[in-house]
């Protein structure tokens, strides 16, 4: 998975079913997809970032990416029986909702931090 590009690992973690969570930034257009099949995401012109959820064979189940000027993002420990969070920093605007519902969160100043859980299935 990748592309042409810069993209940065962060962090890795195992959720409650033993399947992996890898978070990071990214430029440009990435695939996030590692088997044959394709996920194509784009930056919205800064480094955004990226929580990809793996099965245990390694196959991808879900991606999310957050369409923001996003500085940095680490994973935080995995919980054993919620889900996934994540850390960074972020500035300007942020929507951490992966559904068509916006929740826009906007930094007080140049930078913020924010901590947000996702569910097994990547669900918000």
């Amino acid at each position: 998975m990748g592309g042409p590009s810069i993209e940065w690992v962060y962090g890795v973690s195992v959720g409650p079913s033993g399947n992996p969570f890898i978070a990071g930034a990214f430029n440009g257009s990435v695939d996030f997809d590692p088997g044959p099949g394709q996920e194509m995401r784009t930056s919205n012109g800064g480094y955004d970032c990226f929580l990809l959820g793996l099965n245990s064979t390694g196959d991808m189940s879900w991606v999310r990416t957050w369409e923001a000027l996003m500085l940095t993002t680490h994973m935080m420990s995995a919980s054993t029986r919620l889900g996934s969070n994540c850390t960074g920093i972020f500035h300007v605007n942020v929507d951490f909702d992966p559904s068509t519902e916006e929740d826009i969160h906007s930094s007080a100043g140049s930078s913020d931090a924010f901590l947000v859980k996702y569910l097994p299935d990547g669900s918000w």
